[in-house]
């Protein structure tokens, strides 16, 4: 059933809200009545395919995962992100920052009723890492790259844990405060090791709570689809239960209609403002716009798999390509929140390297084409068609993916290059990098804790012997690799800026796998009735402590 803005409208009037789809079209069951200051709907451009926190990168799963479950430490809510205790209720970093010493708290249970304890936590990290584990998902894109690194994990008493890793690593903390690592259950563990597939214990915990956090799934039936999530507040949470009592997420991919319903009181929170919108939110009196500046990137990344065949592998094309690059259109499009790319990390990281430009981004533009076509020419690519994936729907750091894609399109074409744009259902491309099946791929990055260890590995590194499965361009290096990991292990964190500065300048100039291109802002926007609602360092929303005034 659809109810119109109107219909709902109506029956706020009377106290009373019946909560339905107006998401894309998809027809749903009908929630249960609620109370309308019992309820808090959060109409969000992007949907929650897997509700497991180890077996996904992807942001739009994580606004709901954050709601659900919690990790040892937690992100500050003001930025710079510095890292607070959560589950843990301190620890202890070796002087060579080799081993973490966590102390657990001892009053924290879980929503299916296990126990939090130190050999929960343990168990929890087995199935985030272990290459056999009976309980692993079907995917769990940190396990090598960012994870791999532990060597041994020990729990002394029911209070303590302490991890041992293989070198050392100044970004661990860091790690342990990624969605990836948020604890899960034992009990709902047990339950997935009964599961013989490994997509179906993400099934299995898309429909069964089995977090710490200020919500939960309370039945079955809450996960009504990926666009249509209800969550209910944890009584025996350790802080004390939410006061709202029902958060429900709907998905709606576009921009206008989002605002419309957020105007109208049909929905309570929006995300993604878009641009051209944000004075007119500021000047609605009934509406908060909340924006900040997000450590995010948008790029173009070339496939480098040889073994696919793709004229990307040639360094020859991927120099063309990024000569042919006009960021300014793009930054037009953004109306003034996003500001040109040139390197992986965003300006206010560390080793961010201000004022470098890649050889091929300090050409002047008729001077930068005309170079690109000749390279094309002398490779043999002169009218190859290559396919362009984008995500389907938009992503904080591309709020409008066709557009950037059609764009580029036009950019290349200009250089001999016919390009073939696919966009592509977002599940199925974020799970592509492993099988290197598009040579462009039109993607991004939100930093999932705030370190620059957490851009270079996920997306230019990986493992000992292979990119990591957020690699779009399939770039390996061992160099570089070694470069990464060397970073991480430095102590000093001035020389450890350099040392990300130098990478930038290398790989930008000696193998040019990416194309960066802007980084964006962020928005949401919410009812001026609320109040407590946040959004952390990282960029997350919480809704544990809203209220209603």
């Amino acid at each position: 059933m659809r109810q119109t803005v109107a219909t709902f409208a109506l029956m706020a009037l009377v106290g009373m809200l019946v909560f339905t789809t107006a998401c894309g079209g998809n027809s749903v069951p009908e929630l249960r009545k609620v109370e309308k200051q019992d309820v808090l709907v959060f109409l969000r451009s992007d949907s929650s395919p897997k509700l497991d926190p180890q077996a996904t990168s992807d942001g739009g799963d994580a606004i709901v995962l954050v709601q659900m479950y919690e990790g040892l430490v937690s992100a500050s809510k003001a930025a710079p992100v510095t890292w607070e205790p959560a589950l843990a209720s301190k620890w202890e970093i070796s002087a060579d920052a080799r081993t973490y010493t966590f102390t657990i708290r001892s009053d924290v249970k879980f929503h299916d009723g296990a126990k939090l304890d130190s050999s929960a936590v343990r168990r929890s990290f087995e199935r985030l890492t272990l290459e056999n584990d009976p309980a692993t998902p079907g995917s769990r894109p940190y396990a090598d790259d960012i994870f791999g690194c532990i060597a041994r994990v020990e729990t002394p008493d029911s209070q303590t844990i302490r991890f041992t890793l293989k070198e050392s690593n100044t970004a661990f903390l860091a790690n342990c405060g990624m969605f990836a690592a948020f604890i899960v259950s034992p009990k709902a563990i047990e339950e997935m090791e009964k599961q013989s597939k490994p997509d179906d214990r993400i099934a299995w915990l898309n429909h069964h709570p089995a977090g710490t956090g200020p919500y939960t799934i309370a039945a079955d039936s809450d996960y009504q689809s990926a666009e249509n999530i209800t969550l209910t507040a944890f009584s025996n949470h350790w802080r004390g239960k939410a006061p709202i009592g029902r958060l429900v997420f709907q998905t709606q991919s576009d921009g206008r209609t989002r605002l419309e319903r957020l105007k109208h009181n049909d929905v309570q929170v929006i995300d993604n403002v878009m641009p051209a919108d944000w004075q007119a939110v500021r000047d609605e009196k009934g509406l908060v716009l909340f924006a900040w500046d997000d450590l995010n990137v948008a790029y173009l990344a070339m496939n480098m798999d040889t073994a696919k065949g793709f004229p990307t592998a040639d360094k020859r094309v991927r120099e063309a390509i990024a000569l042919a690059v006009d960021r300014a259109p793009m930054i037009k499009a953004y109306d003034g929140i996003a500001q040109e790319m040139h390197v992986l990390l965003p300006t206010a990281m560390p080793g961010h390297p201000k004022g470098f430009l890649p050889a091929c981004d300090a050409v002047p533009r008729e001077d930068a084409l005309k170079r690109a076509r000749a390279l094309i020419k002398e490779a043999g690519f002169e009218g190859r068609e290559l396919v362009l994936a984008f995500p389907e729907k938009p992503r904080p750091y591309l709020l409008q993916p066709e557009r950037i894609a059609d764009l580029l399109r036009q950019q290349f074409d200009a250089i001999g290059l016919k390009i073939k744009l696919e966009k592509t259902p977002n599940r199925e491309l974020f799970d592509s990098p492993p099988n290197s099946t598009y040579p462009l791929v039109l993607i991004g990055w939100m930093t999932d804790n705030g370190d620059s260890d957490n851009f270079w590995r996920p997306l230019l590194a990986g493992s000992e012997t292979k990119p990591s499965d957020n690699n779009f361009a399939r770039f390996f290096d061992k160099g570089v690799y070694a470069e990464v990991f060397a970073a991480a292990r430095e102590a000093g964190m001035d020389k450890r800026a350099l040392m990300y500065e130098a990478l930038e300048r290398r790989v930008h100039n000696e193998f040019r796998p990416i194309v960066p291109l802007l980084s964006s802002k962020r928005s949401v926007a919410w009812r001026a009735e609320l109040e407590g609602l946040y959004v952390d360092s990282l960029g997350f929303l919480h809704a544990g402590l809203a209220t209603y005034r």
